[in-house]
């Protein structure tokens, strides 16, 4: 199906703004919560292990390495998503000089994705879909690879978050649902 025929036809429209804080949010939302659990839970008992063997065994060196490694863990999930999304968004001031603007056309055949800045357009079939996930503001689209089309919840131009939820898993027959 041609651009101007998904754009037409298109029962969905969604408008997002690639802002900082929903770059974030979604690099936040990359990781199911599960993984930065049992990560939070393995930092934990190195913290616990290595005061303990420092305490108790007079271990000073065995007790730092494992501090030390519970906050390399501490800092993966809690410090490196902020520092992504800080040089991915100067990257985009730099490249566009403003928040990049997206438009996404939901049609019957397919996506249509439209960048304003760099007046890119990307068509997406419904079977490329893998596996769809949300976060607090949006959905996730997820393609292969880490690729995936965003869609606020708040931006809908054109219908509205319940019935394209409707929409799109009876469309994504692929899909694993994860909402």
């Amino acid at each position: 199906m041609e651009n101007n025929e998904i754009k037409n036809d298109a029962l969905f429209v969604n408008n997002v703004s690639y802002t900082k804080a929903n770059l974030l949010e979604k690099q936040r939302g990359a990781y199911p919560l599960w993984i930065k659990i049992c990560l939070l839970l393995v930092a934990g008992f190195y913290t616990v292990s290595g005061i303990l063997v420092m305490v108790f065994y007079y271990d000073f060196t065995g007790g730092i390495i494992q501090l030390a490694l519970s906050v390399a863990i501490y800092f993966v999930v809690f410090t490196l998503p902020p520092i992504i999304v800080n040089r991915q968004y100067r990257r985009f001031l730099e490249l566009y000089r403003s928040d990049p603007q997206v438009k996404t056309y939901f049609g019957q055949e397919g996506i249509l994705q439209e960048t304003f800045q760099t007046e890119g357009k990307l068509n997406i079939d419904y079977l490329r879909i893998i596996k769809i996930t949300q976060t607090r503001n949006f959905y996730l689209l997820w393609l292969r690879g880490k690729l995936y089309v965003s869609v606020a919840k708040a931006g809908f131009e054109k219908g509205d978050g319940r019935e394209f939820i409707n929409f799109i898993l009876t469309k994504a027959t692929n899909a694993k649902i994860k909402l």
